[in-house]
């Protein structure tokens, strides 16, 4: 049988230029599918924040035309590789879309400001033209979030009758966030050179004054799919469909849920080179080690006795911080220690460094995104905290357990499928701070039984959380399209 060629399409790919989860997907999943003998490649934009030291390039094409706002630009294209890998990464270069910021403009632009909107579709029309350029031709071109989300709509409109190399091209759209979706007016079609009469999405996307990328990703893709079995059940209601479950609902019979994995390489305790002592379910008593330098690092009293619950997050609601705000007073009282990394939210940020500032013993707040002492407090805590108000997938916790930290979640989405009440984690299911303060006991008193929490700990280090498993579902999903078309 021919190897299956895909080509990743996505604003972010760790390690190169990496703000969140996304990044870590395009850079896992595509090693997972090497391994299952796919010809898989990824391509990004080509940010200046991309160190060519660090990654040494070659440029493979150089001043290909790009049409966007009845303008011209050139593109110039580059190749370097996925650390540790052979897979291949093109990057597009153009210094005015690509010169400035890092991946986003702004902490707004994941969902989508008209500058940042701007920058992806050109990406997206720029990664089109880039093709018959590359000297290999993709099987799937698999798109990602709202950012190349006007890929399959530009191949069922320019690209459909005039191009006879794009014919055979089969896209898959994932849905990593749905609240995310990339709302502009409709001079986004004038950007985009598209009318409205060249496809029906569009037109009735219109109707409303604006265009929703993802509604077009969603709408004119081959496939979709989603990051957990769970996710792809809620969004198809209106309390999670971020008011386009109508929309999802029409193309419900092409829609899939598919369970995103860790990259258990990077993300193990025996080897990982940013933790004080490495250990492993043989050696898990080790773990106590690097809660004791978290302890302290974090000045709070050093006590094996006391449980210390770690969280690294965007500080938004989605997260759960508005529970977690709800339990100020509570938390002072709790005879445990918690410890927070990540930015977001102004607001929240806000109450959260004033609740430390009160209980500075007892709890600490690092307002930046570190991947070393993200690696840390997974390893230093004792309990991983995710009280979601939705989560599509998450990495966190699979990462938590990964590092024998038992997760303490709300059942919603991928953390429905991945956490086990009483065998992997702490399981709670209203959306409410009192739930959370429940659960938040429980995990106290599993913890004070030391035979209990060490089980339940190592159930977790034991869980094959690999993409394994699911890179075989994305090439049977693959196989799926191909054969639909041929």
């Amino acid at each position: 049988m021919k190897a299956l060629r895909v080509l990743f399409i996505a604003s972010e790919l760790n390690p190169l230029a990496k703000v969140g989860g996304l990044a870590d997907v395009i850079g896992a999943l595509p090693k997972a599918l090497k391994k299952q003998g796919v010809d898989v490649r990824i391509m990004i934009p080509k940010y200046s924040m991309i160190d060519p030291k660090q990654y040494p390039m070659q440029r493979i094409a150089r001043r290909i035309p790009v049409r966007l706002y009845n303008r011209t630009y050139l593109v110039n294209v580059f190749t370097t590789k996925l650390p540790g890998t052979s897979i291949t990464v093109y990057l597009i270069d153009q210094k005015d879309f690509f010169a400035d910021g890092g991946v986003y403009y702004s902490k707004t632009a994941l969902v989508g400001t008209f500058k940042e909107i701007e920058r992806f579709l050109f990406f997206g029309r720029a990664a089109l033209e880039s093709l018959p350029h590359l000297g290999w031709k993709p099987d799937i071109l698999h798109c990602n979030d709202w950012h190349t989300a006007f890929i399959p709509v530009w191949l069922k409109t320019i690209y459909c009758c005039h191009h006879p190399f794009y014919a055979s091209l089969r896209t898959l759209y994932t849905i990593h966030n749905l609240a995310n979706q990339g709302i502009g007016d409709l001079k986004l079609l004038k950007v985009a050179n598209v009318s409205t009469r060249a496809l029906p999405s569009l037109e009735r996307d219109a109707r409303n004054n604006d265009i929703d990328l993802m509604v077009q990703g969603i709408l004119t893709s081959d496939a979709i799919n989603t990051v957990s079995p769970t996710y792809v059940k809620e969004i198809l209601t209106p309390e999670y469909g971020e008011r386009l479950d109508p929309v999802l609902k029409l193309r419900q019979r092409d829609l899939y849920g598919i369970l995103n994995g860790i990259d258990t390489d990077v993300f193990n305790p025996s080897t990982d080179v940013h933790i004080r002592q490495r250990y492993s379910v043989k050696s898990f008593e080790q773990k106590q080690i690097n809660k004791a330098a978290l302890q302290q690092m974090c000045g709070f009293h050093v006590d094996p006795r006391v449980p210390v619950f770690g969280m690294v997050s965007r500080l938004t609601h989605q997260k759960g911080f508005d529970l977690l705000i709800k339990l100020r007073k509570e938390l002072i009282k709790l005879p445990m220690q918690l410890v927070i990394l990540g930015t977001g939210d102004a607001t929240i940020e806000k109450a959260l460094v004033a609740l430390s500032k009160r209980s500075s013993r007892t709890m600490c707040i690092f307002l930046k995104f570190d991947a070393k002492l993200a690696q840390m407090i997974y390893a230093g805590s004792d309990f991983f905290l995710m009280p979601s108000r939705f989560e599509p997938c998450g990495l966190g916790q699979m990462i938590a357990m990964r590092y024998g930290t038992p997760p303490v979640v709300r059942s919603t989405g991928g953390l429905a499928d991945t956490v086990r009440h009483l065998k992997t984690g702490v399981v709670f299911h209203d959306y409410a701070a009192k739930a959370l303060l429940a659960a938040l006991h429980t995990a106290i008193r599993i913890y004070h039984n030391p035979h209990v929490y060490t089980a339940l700990a190592k159930a977790g280090m034991r869980q094959d959380l690999s993409w394994g498993s699911s890179a075989q579902v994305y090439m049977r999903l693959y196989r799926k399209l191909l054969a639909s078309h041929s």
